[in-house]
């Protein structure tokens, strides 16, 4: 079972109740191992000593230590040593104070929104009702031709739409966007980004739904701004066939000889029945493989070809994107090897 926090939906505000422990706060010291009181070892807790830097709700002084539980699925936070963090932990059944990633910890990076909202809970002030910050990622989630998360956005308008109202706001130089006093209703987000963007999730590589937001509510959404860029095509035999499945890599040009930046898609009966696809590609130089690797299995029966059908480097063609670009004929044609069916 793998660690699923599930997605967000709007919710009405709370208040911070008096027993709520939340503070932001720098890691000095970790300790690996925590001694219980009876001087037997407790495997499996690491105790993070935290400096309190600023104080929101349920502290009093000026450090703290929080635990956090490593577990087969996955869930137990990890910070690191002298990293920022704004800290909502909980007491367990042991009487610590632990956090995960089910809780609203998180690095400072990801805060700035979410601190907007808790300063003013904690100095009595209006809420927004939605909240978040704008990055410029360009890339989805899973591919590591982006440094995610990207830089924010600042002084970009933001909209609320509704059928009959529509809200504005604009991001600040830390990308925070905040829409105040928002009437229940249905709305779809809409931002001014240059060509070749649109909106999406800040964590999933899907398009934006309405938000329905009920009556007082205090909605965390972070959103990025990622490429419309589309490459498209399929491996085909020497039948001119495309192959049921085979596996594709995309480098950024200047990139491939490292190894470091690879992208994988796969043509396969499950995902694209005879054809690849990679979506929210960025501007720049590529190069397109099919089994980069160069291993020759029943699966893969033929070795690495380079876009358009090439085997050397030195003959491959870069598929130049320009912002938006639908490149949709990256056809590469493959022969030699061992076709399916006969024996290597």
């Amino acid at each position: 079972m793998a660690c699923d926090c599930g997605k967000r939906v709007p919710k009405p505000c709370q208040d911070l109740a008096a027993t709520d422990i939340v503070f932001v706060g720098t890691v000095l010291r970790i300790d690996s191992t925590v001694s219980e009181e009876d001087g037997s070892t407790h495997f499996g807790d690491t105790v993070y000593r935290f400096r309190i830097d600023e104080k929101i709700s349920g502290t009093t002084g000026s450090a703290i230590g929080i635990y956090a539980r490593l577990d087969k699925e996955g869930c137990g936070f990890d910070f690191s040593q002298g990293g920022q963090y704004v800290v909502f932990p909980a007491k367990g059944r042991d009487g610590r104070l632990y956090t995960t990633v089910y809780s609203e910890t998180r690095s400072i990076e990801f805060a700035q929104a979410l601190l907007i909202q808790l300063r003013a809970m904690r100095e009595n002030r209006p809420l927004p009702s939605v909240y978040g910050i704008l990055r410029n990622a360009e890339q989805p989630l899973g591919s590591p031709l982006v440094r995610f998360p990207g830089e924010p956005l600042a002084n970009t308008r933001i909209q609320l739409r509704s059928e009959d109202r529509v809200l504005e706001s604009k991001t600040d130089s830390n990308g925070v966007y905040a829409f105040q006093d928002v009437p229940a209703g249905e709305y779809q987000m809409t931002a001014e980004l240059p060509a070749g963007l649109e909106l999406a999730h800040a964590f999933l590589d899907e398009p934006l739904e309405a938000l329905k937001l009920p009556t007082g509510a205090c909605f965390e959404y972070d959103v990025s701004a990622q490429a419309t860029g589309r490459i498209q095509g399929s491996v085909l035999g020497p039948d001119g066939k495309a192959l049921v499945f085979a596996d594709l890599d995309l480098f950024p040009a200047e990139k491939y000889l490292d190894g470091e930046f690879r992208w994988s898609e796969f043509q396969d009966q499950k995902k694209h029945a005879g054809f690849f696809e990679f979506n929210r590609v960025k501007p720049g130089d590529y190069i397109l493989v099919f089994n980069d690797l160069d291993r020759i299995s029943p699966d893969t029966p033929y070795p690495r070809f380079y876009y358009p059908g090439v085997r050397e480097l030195t003959h491959a063609e870069k598929i130049h994107m320009e912002p938006g670009q639908q490149f949709l004929g990256a056809d590469i044609r493959v022969y030699g090897g061992h076709p399916p069916g006969t024996s290597q």
